[in-house]
Order: C-alpha cells, then structure tokens, then sequence
C-alpha cells in the first residue's frame, strides 16, 4: 500500500518516563488532515516515523487499526481510505527502553537518556526515536506535552508552561506550543531544574530551566550569559524583524553532549554557555524554526544567518575594544589557503555527513557578507528583514533566496550565487566586488 498525504495540525505526547529503568511509555494523538494521492485518487495507509519505541495499540477516531512497524516505520491501516481535506484521529500506544542513539557522524541525538533524567536534541531525524512523527521538513504542527517523572524532577518542553500536579510518587507536567514547530524541534528535557521566570522584549514570555546538578563555575557562567538573553533578543529583533514566537527561554543540561540546539522557542544547551552560543540559537528561532528549510541541503540559510548573527553581535559588543569586527571575522574565514578543507563542501548539496561541516556554518555566514558588500547595506537589510518576513511559517529554499535577493537589489546575481554556493573551491575575487573583504 502507498502513503496517503497528509498533514498533522496537532501533536498531543503523553508520556510517562521511568528514569531509574530508562523506559519511556507514551501516548501520541495526532490530529491529521487526510489529502489525496496523485490525481487525487485515496490512498489507503497513513505512514509515520517510529524507531526504538514499539507500538502497542492504534486508534483511528477511537476505533481499534490495523497496524505494523518495520524499518524505523509505523504503517497505520484505516478501515476505509481517508478522503482529501478528511479529519482524522489517529491515537498510538508505545514504549520502550530508551538509551543513547547517535546520528550518522556518531553524535547522540534523539531522545537520550542520562543518569540524571533525559534530553531530546533530534536535529535532523531524531524525533521518531520518542514519539511517532510526521517527520519531513514541511509539515509543522502545534503541540500538547504532558511528561509525568519521579516526584521531585522536573520537566521542560517548548512553549508555555501550563503547570504542574503531584500524585504519589510521580509529578507530571504540562507544556503547550502554540507556534507550528517541525518535529525535530520539539523537546521534553528531564531533571532537576531552577525554573527562572523574565519577561523580554514585546513582552515575551522568558523562561529558563537550569540544572541543579551544574557544578559552580558551570552555574555562575550559565546565569551570567542568560542574564544577556533579554538584551540579545532585543538585539535580534532590531535586526531582522519581531522575534516570531509567544514564547523563549533555555534549558541548560548537566550532561554535556558538545553541542546546542535551536529547539523552538526554550533552546537546549550543554553545560558550558556563553553569549555567543545564545546568539547563535536565538538567531534560528527567525532562521530555522519560523523560516524553515525545505530540504536538508539548504541548511546553509540556517547556519549561515546563525553565525552571522554571532559575527554582528560581536562587532556591536567587542569590536571596537578587539577588533572582532564583520569585517575582520569575515577576513579570518575568506583568508583561508584554497586547500582548507572549508572550501570542499558545495554549500548548495552537502552530503548527509557535511551537513553540521564548519563549512556550512562559516561559508554560510561568509556568503551572507560578501553577498551584503556586493549589493550594498540599504538592499541586504530590506532583502534579510523580507526574507523573514515573507517566510515566516514557512519552508525555503536556495533559489528562494537567490531569486529574492535579485528581486531586491535589481542585479543579475547568478555570477555570485555560483560562485559563493553553487561550487566547491575558494571564490575567484575577480567575479565579484566584494569592497572590503580580502580573500588575499
């Protein structure tokens, strides 16, 4: 059987995890909206992500479906094919043990379970390691989290905290996202955690989650560079537009995999936290979270909008004092010998193992300022804050980009885009005026 089409408008999780055991037992009910398959002829199955967890029971509109899962998939078969435009209920009952998968370059993600609770980093495909998932780049849903744990911890997901209940020995919490978000960004962290409470900018919600567990140090800098967020969130938004979401805030782990991620509105940190690190994944809550990539090879507009955010932050905070301007952080990188292997990546079609390459990060942001030195500031400032604004909720592409920052400038930019994304090696300065950034 083929795939129906369709699209989840809602996520509800259920779920209850047992830290000492590392099981995880949930129920997820999605709300679906059914669509038609080529020519709009009804397809029969509804297919959804699901590794690790197994399955126990599936409903379509509280009647009992038949259903398999094999190879990472939960084949779901109604009764009768849904009709296009079609609202249906699909409820699943899983569990499973859960422990610590890695992505394909050997990094954890996904749901991963530590001595001290849980984490969830599920950037690009680890969400059906907890939950069954929709889980393509351009279906974003609202969400519903109700996380039950040992009395005493806590548990942090996206959006707005609805509260929590104590019962016996088990505590659970609610959360609700209300902003569309992509099933790679949503999260449920679990331990014990200060929640801190702020308002920031246009009256936004701030809440952060930091580990009790921090050692002191790793507390004194995580509160330091948080006390910045309301400052850095100002500053984004004076940048590149309204800051998109109802909410923000952080969680700040103990248990330190190496890396951050922009999960939408609260991102998720490891243990050491700096002003930088916040800039960057605030930065992809307009670029990467509201705008969203339609395909993985385009991950470079993520990436490259997140460092160059770092690199106008950094000019504005300590340019002057030492000289960590644009310019100079954008020297740094374009004066890199033609064999670094920075240059070996096309930007536009990285491979599956070059997605997370320093190439995509600061080429990214490199293209972003010869781009900005090419067509001047008045058009890259009306084509960045557009771009934002006319994606917002939405999935992008490349040529998406391209195309506008033609339409903005008036200059035929095929020269430029060939060069900076469409091509391995360093950019010949011959092709392009690029004012004051030197490549020699």
């Amino acid at each position: 059987m083929a795939a129906t089409e369709f699209d989840v408008q809602h996520y509800d999780l259920d779920l209850d995890y047992d830290v000492a055991r590392r099981r995880l037992v949930g129920r997820a009910t999605l709300d679906i909206l059914a669509g038609g398959g080529p020519d709009d002829i009804v397809l029969d199955d509804i297919v959804l992500d699901l590794r690790g967890p197994r399955a126990k029971a599936v409903r379509i509109d509280g009647a009992d479906a038949q259903f398999r899962q094999t190879k990472g998939e939960l084949v779901i078969e109604p009764v009768a094919g849904p009709n296009p435009g079609q609202k249906l209920e699909v409820e699943v009952e899983y569990e499973g043990a859960m422990g610590t998968p890695v992505d394909a370059n050997g990094t954890p993600f996904g749901w991963i379970a530590t001595s001290t609770g849980a984490q969830v980093l599920a950037q690009p495909d680890g969400a059906p390691t907890w939950f069954p998932a929709h889980d393509v780049l351009t279906d974003k849903a609202t969400y519903d989290f109700t996380v039950t744990v040992p009395r005493g911890m806590t548990a942090v997901a996206n959006g707005i905290l609805g509260g929590h209940r104590e019962e016996g020995k088990r505590t659970t919490w609610s959360w609700h996202a209300e902003d569309p978000m992509l099933t790679y960004l949503a999260t449920v962290n679990i331990g014990d955690y200060d929640l801190q409470a702020a308002t920031g900018p246009q009256g936004i919600p701030v809440l952060n989650a930091v580990s009790r567990d921090l050692d002191r140090q790793a507390t004194r800098d995580a509160q330091e560079a948080l006390g910045l967020q309301p400052e850095i969130l100002k500053f984004l938004a004076d940048t590149w537009g309204p800051y998109p979401f109802s909410a923000a805030g952080a969680i700040v782990n103990d248990a330190d995999l190496g890396y951050a991620l922009e999960t939408q509105t609260r991102p998720v940190y490891a243990t050491t936290l700096d002003d930088s690190t916040i800039v960057h994944e605030l930065a992809h809550q307009w670029f990467g979270d509201s705008v969203s990539i339609a395909t993985w090879q385009d991950i470079w507009l993520n990436e490259g909008f997140a460092v160059y955010s770092e690199w106008l932050w950094s000019d504005r905070e300590y340019g002057a004092r030492y000289g960590a301007t644009v310019d100079a952080l954008a020297d740094d990188v374009a004066s890199r010998p033609k064999s670094d292997p920075i240059w070996k990546v096309d930007l536009a079609a990285p491979t599956r193992a070059q997605l997370f390459d320093r190439a995509v990060y600061d080429r990214g942001a490199l293209t972003l300022h010869a781009l900005r030195r090419t067509i001047g500031d008045d058009a890259f400032w009306e084509l960045t804050r557009a771009w934002a604004r006319t994606h917002a909720g939405g999935n992008v592409t490349t040529a998406d980009f391209e195309h506008l920052a033609e339409q903005v400038s008036g200059q035929d930019l095929h020269t430029f885009f060939r060069a900076w994304v469409h091509s391995t090696g360093r950019p010949d300065v011959s092709t392009i005026d690029l004012s004051r950034v030197r490549l020699s």
